[in-house]
């Protein structure tokens, strides 16, 4: 507990409405992608603040990521820090997250050799998420075994099942089967990429995230490889059959495993 929150909470007790946090992770790529590893932890303790110093009031309180950027970083690390930064704080209950000044590292005002307004690493990073999850989506249980692969998962208000992976790796790519039980899913799903191949050798994108189908998906498995320094969303329909149990996921790199739980959402 910090002794200015529990000023300023007390305080404004009656009244306050949110509270803001500004996330700006420092450290080379290798520090700022495993930020987002800390966000539940950092949620759970500002709930925490509210719920001690606000009272009865401490529900109706939202938490606002107003800034956040990924440090000095730039390049595919910049990409893959804004998806996961912005997915974990979502995830962990905060009802906003804004990327640091827009024309710092997200459109590309006066970037020479870059034409003004250009989507870069933020914009692109901000468009997988969104690939991944829109308003009404339910966000569910994800959890990896390896630091080097990061996961969330939605179900989606269609029915969809919706999973990125995020490769933090600069070097090695992994090749994931995702095991599902409790599940159906259809033969066939959406995929979409972005990542290392979108830059080439430059800091700055040459193009946005590709879209390609996938196929071959059994009714409970898949396998997929996630190039090094990428990110992948898989968007995949409920197999045409009538609705089943909570669905249990388990999606295992080479050496460790992602579990991803849908609990009857």
């Amino acid at each position: 507990s910090h002794p200015y929150n529990k000023c300023v909470l007390t305080n404004c007790a009656s009244a306050v409405d949110f509270v803001i946090i500004h996330w700006y992770p420092d450290g080379p790529p290798d520090q700022s992608l495993q930020s987002p590893t800390r966000i539940p932890g950092v949620a759970s303790s500002m709930r925490s603040e509210i719920n001690s110093y606000v009272g009865a009031r401490a529900s109706s309180v939202a938490i606002l990521v107003t800034e956040t950027g990924p440090y000095t970083n730039t390049g595919p690390a910049a990409a893959l820090y804004t998806s996961d930064t912005y997915l974990a704080w979502i995830e962990n209950g905060a009802q906003n997250v804004d990327f640091q000044e827009l024309h710092q590292g997200f459109l590309a005002e006066g970037i020479s050799g870059v034409a003004d307004h250009a989507p870069i690493w933020g914009a692109y990073g901000c468009r997988m998420a969104r690939n991944l999850a829109s308003v009404g989506d339910t966000f569910v249980s994800a959890s990896s075994g390896t630091t080097m692969v990061g996961v969330h998962a939605v179900r989606k208000t269609n029915g969809h099942y919706g999973v990125m992976l995020i490769n933090r790796d600069p070097t090695n790519s992994y090749t994931i089967t995702v095991n599902a039980s409790g599940a159906s899913l259809a033969s066939s799903g959406t995929r979409y990429d972005f990542g290392a191949a979108n830059f080439g050798s430059s800091i700055y994108p040459s193009s946005g995230p590709t879209q390609s189908t996938i196929t071959g998906i059994g009714s409970s498995s898949f396998s997929i490889t996630i190039p090094a320094y990428s990110m992948s969303v898989v968007d995949i329909p409920a197999a045409n059959v009538p609705p089943v149990a909570p669905a249990n996921l388990v999606a295992t790199p080479a050496d460790s495993a992602v579990q991803l739980s849908w609990n009857g959402s």
